[in-house]
C-alpha cells in the first residue's frame, strides 16, 4: 500500500484493501509455501490452564496435523 514495497499477507487482511483498489496483487501465479504454527513453551509438568485454553483454541482452528 502506498509503493512501501511487497509484502506476503493473510487473506483476511489483503480481501479488503484488494477489494478497494488500494492494495495490489503481485505474482499470483506463485503459490505461497506453507508454514506452520508452533507453540513453544519450556518443558515438563502440565501447562496452565489459559495455556492449555490457547493451544485447543489453535488446533482448533488451524487444526493439527
Amino acid at each position: 500500500m502506498a509503493g512501501l514495497g511487497i509484502a506476503a499477507l493473510p487473506d483476511f487482511l489483503t480481501d479488503l484493501p484488494i477489494a478497494e483498489g488500494t492494495l495490489r496483487q503481485v505474482m499470483a501465479d506463485y503459490p505461497s509455501p506453507e508454514a506452520g504454527i508452533y507453540v513453544v513453551r519450556p518443558p515438563g509438568g502440565i501447562a496452565p490452564r489459559k495455556v492449555r485454553a490457547l493451544i485447543d483454541i489453535l488446533i482448533e482452528w488451524f487444526g493439527a496435523r
